[in-house]
């Protein structure tokens, strides 16, 4: 190198700068989305943790139990005993996705979601059978008996004593929690749901059943004169 003389300056690769600017932005978009996904993970995680055990029991107002925690002896005899039923109204459990009131032992199906959460309103009366479900003792006497006459047998449900009120849900607490719980009443189908105790066991079903005969139509007072007419004119 001659004393004096310039050196030259070498060019700048454009290219690999640009090459670079890319891989820095590129690295620090994949940081940025990756803690984000990091946050949200634990954002999510304590929001699951607070909110697992999800609804309360619409007959206390106290926490529910997972239907997965009873003693599996229990669960054999609930499952046994709808077995026998051999009806397609009241079908074996899935006790994984079923929930339990701890004070009344009340299982109510498919109340547990996909993330294992329990989930509870009234609304389970229409999931479990479609229909306008009033108490039984908000019936009349006259009502009553003829919904006796349309059922075979209302052995295990509750009709000694029940609540006046016919919302379900607005039954007072005494009616909430007697054992078995309540009899509900569809008039229009005459289709009994009620709570029914599992034999050696301290839970309860809630089993739907049909009339197994309509009682038949009385006549209306019309249609007896037009019948007293006609016995007349033939006699």
């Amino acid at each position: 190198m001659v004393l004096g003389q310039r050196t030259p300056i070498a060019p700048i690769d454009l290219e690999a700068f640009e090459a670079l600017g890319q891989s820095s932005i590129a690295l620090f978009v994949l940081v940025f989305f990756l803690c984000f996904a990091v946050m949200f993970a634990i954002v999510w995680i304590g929001w699951w943790v607070t909110n697992r055990q999800g609804s309360v029991s619409p007959f206390t107002g106290h926490e529910m139990r997972r239907g997965e925690d009873l003693a599996y002896s229990a669960v054999q005899e609930v499952q046994k005993w709808l077995d026998s039923m051999a009806d397609p109204d009241n079908p074996v459990l899935d006790i994984r996705r079923a929930s339990v009131c701890r004070e009344t032992g009340r299982i109510i199906p498919d109340s547990v979601n996909l993330f294992n959460v329990i989930k509870v309103d009234w609304g389970f009366l229409e999931r479990r059978y479609p229909g306008r479900w009033v108490s039984w003792g908000s019936l009349s006497a006259v009502e009553k008996q003829k919904l006796k006459d349309c059922h075979e047998s209302l052995d295990g449900f509750q009709v000694d004593e029940s609540s006046s009120n016919p919302d379900p849900k607005a039954v007072d607490l005494y009616h909430m929690t007697l054992k078995p719980g309540p009899l509900y009443v569809d008039k229009a189908s005459r289709v009994l749901m009620g709570w029914k105790v599992i034999p050696r066991t301290n839970l309860e079903v809630l089993v739907v059943q049909r009339p197994y005969r309509l009682p038949e139509r009385l006549p209306t007072p019309a249609e007896k004169m037009v019948e007293r007419d006609s016995i007349s004119r033939r006699a």
